[in-house]
C-alpha cells in the first residue's frame, strides 16, 4: 500500500528515478500543481488554479493570470501581455500590433498592413458615424445618415458611378472642377452604369471642351427656352445623321403656330438636297419657291427615263387654276406635247406685235394638225384682219360646201410663167 508524506520531500537536486505518475481518474479535492496520469485517456494532466490542463495536447483552460506572462512559439515570435491594459502581437522580434481599451492598430505608425495583395480580407463592416482617417486628419472620410463626407483633400478616381453628386461648396474629382458657377474638366469620362446621372442648376450650364462626345442608346436635349445649336469656328461643319442604315428617320419637328414654325436660313450660301429616294413635301396651305437674285433660276430637272417625270396635278376641283407668269416661256419638249382640256384652251398675246407661231419641221406626212370634226356641227373658226396662206406644194379644199366671200371682189391667182390668170 501506498505510504504517506505529510512533509515535502527534498531531493536536494538529485534526480527521481524510474518514477510512475499516479494512474488514475481525475482525482477528487485537487490542489494547484498537482499532476497525474489519466488511464481513461492515456494523457497527463497538471492542475491550475481552477481545471486540469492537458500537459500533452499543450491546451491551457482555465484562468492563468501574471502580470509577466508571454505566450509563443519563442522570444521572437509571442503574445505579450506584460503591459497593463494592452496586448502587443510581436512576430520576428519585432512588435507589429497593439489592442488597449481604445484601439487595435500598428505598433508603430506605418509598420504593418491589413491584409496583402493576394491575402485580403472579405468585408469591413464599420457602424453609423464613422471615420476613415489618413494620416492624421490629412483626409477624411466621414459617415452620416446615407451621405460619405470627404474632407480635407481630393477625391480622385477612374471613374464615378452614381446618380446625383450634390456639393455645397467648391470641389474636385480627377481633373473635374466644380465651384458654385463653372464645371472645368481634363479627359475625364463619368460612368452612371445602368443608373441615370443627373446634373441639376437653376442657372446656366456652360461645357467648355476641346472635343466633345455624347454617347447614348437614347440622347434627349430638352430647352424650355430658346435654344441655339451653333458651330463658331470657320469653315467647320456641323453634322446631324442617322447612321444606323436601316428604315430609321431623320426628323425635324416643329409646334409652332407662326408663318415660320420651322426656318432654314441659309443667306450666305446655298442648300443642296441630296436623297437616294423620293423627297415628299406636303403642307396644309402653300408652298412658296423663291429666288430674289437678277440670275437666279428655279429648276425642275428628272432624269427619269419612262413613265411620267415632272407631274403638276391642280386638278382637285374644276375651278382650280395653275397660273404661270413669265417674261418669256419656253418649252423645249424631245418627243410628243399632249395639252388635254375637259373645256377652252386659249393661246393669247396681247402685245401689238406679239404674234402666235405654230411651226413643225415636219418633212413627211401630217406637219400641223387641226382636228375640229368631232361632229357635223364642230367649228373650226378663223378670224383674222389679213389671213396669208403660203403653201409649197399642192392644197386640197376636200369639203361638202364650200363658200368663198368676198366684200371687195374675189380673187384666185395662177402665178406661174405659163399659166398666170385671175379669176
Amino acid at each position: 500500500m501506498a505510504i504517506k508524506y505529510y512533509s515535502s520531500i527534498d531531493l536536494n537536486t538529485n534526480e527521481l528515478q524510474k518514477a510512475v505518475i499516479e494512474n488514475t481518474t481525475a482525482p477528487g479535492s485537487p490542489v494547484e500543481g498537482q499532476i497525474y496520469y489519466d488511464t481513461t485517456d492515456d494523457t497527463i494532466y497538471f492542475r491550475n488554479a481552477s481545471a486540469w490542463v492537458d500537459m500533452g495536447s499543450g491546451a491551457v483552460s482555465g484562468n492563468t493570470f501574471a502580470t509577466d506572462l508571454k505566450i509563443g512559439r519563442d522570444a521572437h515570435n509571442l503574445i505579450d501581455f506584460t503591459t497593463d491594459d494592452a496586448i502587443t502581437f510581436r512576430v520576428a522580434d519585432a512588435d507589429e500590433i497593439t489592442l488597449n481599451a481604445n484601439n487595435f492598430g500598428p505598433t508603430t505608425s506605418d509598420g504593418i498592413a491589413l491584409g496583402t495583395t493576394s491575402k485580403m480580407w472579405s468585408d469591413l463592416f464599420l457602424a453609423s458615424g464613422a471615420v476613415i482617417n489618413f494620416n492624421n486628419g490629412d483626409v477624411t472620410a466621414t459617415h452620416s445618415s446615407n451621405t460619405l463626407t470627404i474632407a480635407g483633400g481630393t477625391l480622385a478616381a477612374a471613374a464615378i458611378t452614381g446618380t446625383t453628386i450634390d456639393a455645397s461648396t467648391d470641389f474636385t474629382i480627377g481633373n473635374l472642377v466644380v465651384t458654385d458657377n463653372a464645371i472645368t474638366a481634363t479627359a475625364m469620362d463619368i460612368n452612371a452604369g445602368s443608373g441615370t446621372f443627373e446634373l441639376t442648376t437653376s442657372g446656366a450650364m456652360d461645357i467648355n471642351s476641346g472635343a466633345l462626345t455624347l454617347d447614348g442608346s437614347t440622347l434627349s436635349i430638352d430647352g424650355t427656352d430658346d435654344s441655339n445649336l451653333t458651330i463658331t469656328g470657320s469653315g467647320k461643319d456641323l453634322d446631324i445623321a442617322v447612321a444606323g442604315g436601316s428604315t430609321q428617320e431623320l426628323r425635324l419637328t416643329s409646334a409652332g403656330t407662326g408663318a415660320s414654325a420651322m426656318h432654314l436660313n441659309a443667306s450666305a450660301g446655298g442648300i443642296n438636297i441630296d436623297s437616294a429616294d423620293m423627297i415628299d413635301v406636303d403642307a396644309a396651305d402653300e408652298i412658296t419657291i423663291t429666288t430674289t437674285s437678277a440670275d437666279g433660276h428655279i429648276s425642275l430637272v428628272s432624269a427619269h427615263t419612262a413613265g411620267v417625270a415632272v407631274h403638276i396635278d391642280a386638278d382637285a376641283n374644276a375651278g382650280s387654276i395653275v397660273d404661270i407668269d413669265a417674261g418669256i416661256l419656253d418649252i423645249d419638249v424631245s418627243d410628243t406635247v399632249a395639252i388635254d382640256a375637259a373645256d377652252e384652251i386659249i393661246i393669247t398675246t396681247g402685245s401689238a406685235d406679239g404674234h402666235i407661231s405654230l411651226v413643225s419641221a415636219h418633212t413627211a406626212g401630217q406637219a400641223i394638225h387641226l382636228d375640229g370634226d368631232a361632229n357635223a356641227g364642230s367649228i373650226v373658226d378663223i378670224d383674222a384682219g389679213i389671213l396669208d396662206i403660203d403653201v409649197t406644194g399642192e392644197s386640197t379644199l376636200d369639203t361638202t360646201l364650200l363658200t368663198l366671200t368676198g366684200v371687195g371682189g374675189l380673187k384666185i391667182l395662177d402665178t406661174t410663167t405659163s399659166f398666170a390668170t385671175e379669176s
